[in-house]
């Protein structure tokens, strides 16, 4: 059996990045509108979104949708398990470095709004209140926390759509949210997807991987970069220097059982040395592939189960 399903593009960019999903045609138009919805509530590129609410709200109680609390939860939970290498608390340097508005030239937003902050290191003191069986909770960041989704929040839309179609009675779907990609169920040629695997500038491929449920991402310093100050600079920082990542690696893709958590631990890569850093897939047993600045293939032991 397999999913007889074109991939269809959604025209314009969510969360900054090409959306494209296989599903049932009759889910497109509801998958596509759920991730323009978890744009509206995580962008911090809009002052009306609970992101930018939180951030503004200077340590006071803000009521968010449950949405966006099981992001904090996913955001607090990938800071600590990798160690602080996905940090979302990077903001201010950021936007100080000047990345202030979206990257994606074909999207017009605002500069993300930014008030005063101080150095704040880890998400343990956010507060939420209790479920109360309503769609939205009360929430308090720190005063001084500016809280960045970034690439986890492309990764946890997909997981969450993709979760959602499948309740709704998908026998498949992939969902990709500028490389953040999520499958389940039956796959387009049979039982597993095959996933293509990019060069770090997307200029060629590295080969693919075959999944049967799970999620792909990668994370690259040859995408959303910038010029400013005479330097060429990129988004993925060194939590210790708040500085662009300077190591040996400019690409680094990994699978695991969910998007939001391969991308999450893509970030290893660029604040440890290569050596280290696959010794941290090797313990979690993920499957990784990193790409040097030389164009050397690293790939960790895992890799081979899904490699095609």
């Amino acid at each position: 059996m397999a999913l007889d399903r074109p991939l269809v593009r959604y025209p314009e960019p969510i969360m900054g990045s090409v959306v494209e999903l296989r599903c049932p045609p009759e889910r497109e138009a509801q998958a596509f509108a759920r991730l323009r919805e978890l744009e509206r509530r995580w962008s911090r590129f809009r002052a009306d979104s609970d992101i930018s609410r939180l951030n503004s709200a200077q340590g006071n109680p803000v009521r968010v949708h449950r949405d966006t609390v099981t992001l904090l939860r996913q955001l607090a939970r990938a800071q600590q398990a990798t160690n602080g290498a996905f940090d979302p608390t990077m903001l201010r340097p950021l936007v100080d470095l000047g990345y202030s508005t979206s990257r994606c030239h074909d999207e017009h937003r605002a500069p993300t709004p930014m008030p005063i902050s101080r150095p704040v290191q880890s998400l343990t003191g956010v507060m939420i209140g209790p479920d109360e069986g309503a769609d939205h909770q009360l929430v308090a960041i720190p005063r001084g926390l500016l809280v960045d989704p970034g690439g986890l929040g492309k990764g946890l839309a997909a997981d969450l759509v993709a979760d959602e179609l499948m309740q709704a009675g998908a026998a498949g779907v992939m969902v990709n949210v500028g490389g953040d990609l999520r499958v389940a169920g039956v796959g387009e040629h049979g039982p597993g997807w095959r996933i293509a695997i990019e060069t770090p500038d997307g200029s060629a491929s590295l080969g693919s991987v075959v999944l049967l449920d799970g999620g792909v991402a990668t994370s690259s310093t040859r995408k959303r970069t910038w010029r400013a100050g005479g330097r060429d600079l990129h988004h993925l920082l060194d939590p210790a220097t708040q500085q662009p990542s300077t190591n040996r690696v400019v690409g680094c893709t990994v699978i695991s059982s969910s998007a939001v958590w391969s991308e999450a631990f893509t970030k290893v890569a660029f604040v440890r040395p290569p050596d280290e850093a696959m010794a941290v897939y090797e313990s979690q047993g993920l499957a990784a592939l990193l790409v040097t600045e030389t164009g050397q293939e690293l790939r960790s032991s895992t890799w081979k189960v899904f490699d095609r």
